[in-house]
């Protein structure tokens, strides 16, 4: 899809399109438009199609009997109604060869204009030759050209194509006139190709036999007006209606996109019998649910929900001239889902270890085939993106290699369908040192009877990590343990100074260790509890002596008998003072019990 910015403009300014040279190989593609008049806030399509160019046209330029080199050849066809052209320059050996597919081509040498005309290369004095048609069936072809001495390479051409809404060539009369006394004719030939040569320079009146059209069931259409200079030419191409049985010229419509607006051409017929009004069929099947058909042959809405895969909805249309005399034809539109693409985080990567990340596209039209990928942004160097496994309805995007630099990297990950429908997701890779440490070089102390809990820590290398004590450590002190994740944790029951080595291994197999010491004190900051007092009714108070900044949980319970009563949290402390006092407001009866225990 393309969309050029242009402006409206009221005065009868015009606007041409174009399409530049590149595209996938082996194409050459329809040509643009000029004429377009746009008033301002208005919005125009043009389409260019293009036309597989599997086989060639060969041949070769001489004069009198000499080859021409670099002059210009070119070969133009009408196909299904659209303007097709494919232009080389000759070699020094006066030979061509020109990239075209199947249809019938009017082959024809650059006499004027430019510096591959002939004019250019070997001057005014030769006979311009005539266009050769050359028909491509599923195999090559060949025009060779001989041009001529004498004549006047200054004199005008007016030459072009009559074909009708099909793109047929339509065979009939054509006149040029220029209101001074010149009145030509001549005849379209067995490709819809006429040719007037050696006009006078000036503006001239192309028109075709309105009688010789009807006849031949043919619509009339205007004269067009061309002005020519000396030693150039123009082409006027004519398209005529087909007066004969009504028909509806549309046989495709594009697919659309669930909940996204669809937007395809008017619908379009052949016949003269303005004006035309478009419906359903009577007895066919209904659009696709938020679809409508407007009485101008416009199909349009929002398509609801479907599958994945698709759905494909099938109907008939109908067009209705002005003499009531009506045409039917069989449609249909496949719906897709909606194009998503995953937005899971992408996992980190590290320097020399081969990587590897899935993002799951899904949706959309991918035909079996897969979907296109692209990105913008920084990838990581050492990772490509790439086409994953492929089902019917989704493609997983895989991005892969082996990272070569550290840091964090953004980019965007972009998928399209086959119907030109896109989806993009913004993604982070963050790529770390193959160098693996363990960033904890101490530990808090440790108190006997008190629980106990510090998480180690590490960088580098590939997450997770998975902790151990070292094969030939001195094992953790008694009550404590180390889990996989790097907590110690416990209640330490001996005190003293303690020694040991814990080894952490990345995902990758990386190991390192450290050796660290732990100092467990002792208990005599065993925590003791005064006579609770009664405040009043379930009011109850008492004192707790410590250690000033050690953590203790007081409990309660309502009886001490086995299976009578759990202990219950009462308060958890926060750097405490040596002595503090604890009310219970809430006591449920008249007896209570209480304890106190080091640590949270």
């Amino acid at each position: 899809n393309y969309v050029a910015g242009a402006i409206g403009n009221s005065s009868g300014d015009s606007w041409g399109v174009q399409k530049d040279y590149g595209g996938p190989a082996n194409y050459i593609y329809s040509q643009g438009q000029n004429g377009i008049s746009l008033s301002t806030g208005q919005a125009y399509q043009y389409n260019f199609t293009g036309l597989q160019a599997n086989y060639v046209i060969n041949g070769n330029v001489q004069y009198n009997g000499a080859p021409v080199s670099g002059v210009g050849v070119y070969a133009n066809a009408t196909i299904n109604g659209l303007n097709f052209n494919s232009s080389t320059d000759t070699d020094t050996n006066g030979n061509y060869s020109l990239a075209v597919g199947n249809g019938s081509w009017s082959v024809s040498v650059n006499c004027n204009g430019g510096n591959d005309s002939l004019d250019n290369i070997i001057g005014g004095n030769y006979q311009c030759p005539n266009n050769q048609n050359v028909t491509i069936n599923n195999g090559n072809g060949t025009a060779n050209f001989n041009v001529q001495s004498g004549g006047g390479g200054n004199a005008a051409t007016i030459q072009g194509y009559v074909s009708d809404t099909l793109g047929n060539p339509v065979s009939v009369n054509v006149y040029a006139t220029n209101g001074l006394g010149s009145n030509l004719s001549t005849s379209t030939d067995g490709s819809g190709y006429y040719e007037f040569t050696n006009l006078s320079a000036g503006n001239w009146d192309v028109s075709l036999d309105c009688g010789n059209l009807s006849a031949n069931g043919y619509g009339c259409v205007n004269a067009q007006q061309t002005y020519v200079s000396g030693g150039q030419y123009d082409e006027v191409d004519f398209t005529v209606p087909d007066c004969g049985t009504l028909q509806v010229y549309t046989t495709f419509l594009p697919d659309g996109l669930s909940g996204s607006s669809y937007s395809a051409p008017p619908l379009q017929n052949i016949g003269c019998n303005s004006p035309f009004t478009w419906s359903l069929s009577p007895g066919s099947e209904p659009l696709p649910p938020g679809l409508t058909i407007s009485s101008g042959g416009v199909i349009s809405g929002t398509p609801g929900s479907v599958p994945f895969g698709g759905t494909t909805y099938y109907f008939s249309v109908r067009v209705t001239d002005g003499t009531s005399t009506t045409a039917d034809q069989s449609l249909n539109i496949t719906v897709y889902p909606v194009l998503t693409i995953g937005s899971n985080a992408l996992p980190n990567g590290t320097v020399g270890i081969p990587y590897s990340a899935q993002v799951l596209v899904s949706g959309g039209d991918q035909n079996g085939g897969g979907y296109g990928f692209f990105y913008n942004g920084s990838l990581p160097p050492g990772l490509n993106v790439n086409s994953g496994a492929i089902t019917s309805s989704n493609e997983y995007l895989v991005i892969s290699g082996t990272p070569t630099n550290v840091g964090t990297f953004t980019f965007t990950l972009s998928a399209s369908d086959d119907d030109g429908n896109s989806v993009q997701r913004g993604a982070t890779i963050r790529i770390l040192s193959s160098s693996l440490s363990i960033v904890t070089t101490s530990l808090s102390n440790a108190t006997v009877n008190a629980n106990y809990s510090y998480q180690l820590q590490a960088s580098g290398g590939t997450p997770p990590y998975s902790w151990t004590v070292a094969q030939g450590s001195q094992p953790l002190p008694t009550g404590l343990t180390l889990a996989t994740n790097g907590l110690i944790s416990g209640i330490p029951t001996v005190s003293g100074t303690n020694s040991f080595i814990v080894r952490v291994t990345d995902q990758n197999a990386v190991t390192t260790t450290r050796s660290l010491t732990l100092v467990i004190n002792g208990g005599s900051n065993r925590p003791s509890i005064s006579a609770p007092a009664r405040l009043a009714s379930q009011r109850f108070q008492f004192t707790v002596n410590g250690t000033a900044g050690q953590n203790y949980t007081i409990q309660y319970a309502t009886g001490l008998r086995p299976g009578s009563s759990n202990w219950i949290s009462l308060l958890v402390t926060n750097s405490a003072a040596s002595s503090f006092t604890v009310t219970d407001t809430n006591a449920s009866n008249n007896v209570r019990f209480y304890r106190v225990m080091v640590g949270p």
